[in-house]
């Protein structure tokens, strides 16, 4: 069966994924207390469109990377979404019946601004957040594919807005 995505503009989601963020993010420093724990993702914009998934990226050095990625393995299951790489490895968790994602990352890799930086372009550029609420409208009801090739073009598109962006293509 092919995953359809939608997206909504919920307040009370936005509420909850930010207490679910720091319940997890006190969790993830306790396992890995030199880690930066951040919100990411369109949860963590102002209010705007979303799937209603909670994305947490935890930032390690990268000679930290092979352990963090060992005990976060011990807690959380692998993503069958994303492959592992030695700067990026994605979770999935859950808090009761809140789902959400950790995105383990190493300090300034591409993945580190991709995620980070983009979060932090798209609050400081509300033209750019307007341009992808638009692309998320016109996916509104299709199929998940299609959204994330057309999102991750439209990242890749904007790299060149983040200080200090390497251009390089997806993993």
């Amino acid at each position: 069966m092919k995953e359809v995505v939608s997206f909504t503009d919920d307040e009370a989601l936005f509420v909850n994924a930010e207490r679910v963020f720091e319940t997890v993010r006190s969790m993830l420093l306790t396992l890995l207390p030199a880690a930066g724990v951040e919100h990411v993702g369109s949860t963590a914009l102002p209010r705007g469109l979303t799937k209603g998934d909670l994305d947490i990226a935890v930032v390690v050095a990268p000679q930290e990377f092979l352990n963090a990625a060992e005990t976060l393995s011990a807690r959380f299951a692998p993503s069958a979404e994303s492959e592992a790489s030695d700067r990026f490895r994605h979770f999935e968790g859950h808090l009761g019946k809140d789902k959400f994602s950790v995105l383990l990352i190493t300090h300034g890799s591409i993945e580190h601004r991709k995620i980070i930086g983009w979060r932090d372009l798209l609050i400081a550029n509300p033209h750019l957040k307007a341009e992808y609420e638009a692309l998320k409208r016109a996916h509104q009801g299709g199929l998940m594919s299609g959204y994330r090739q057309a999102k991750e073009q439209f990242i890749l598109t904007h790299l060149d807005l983040l200080p200090g962006a390497e251009h390089a293509s997806p993993d």
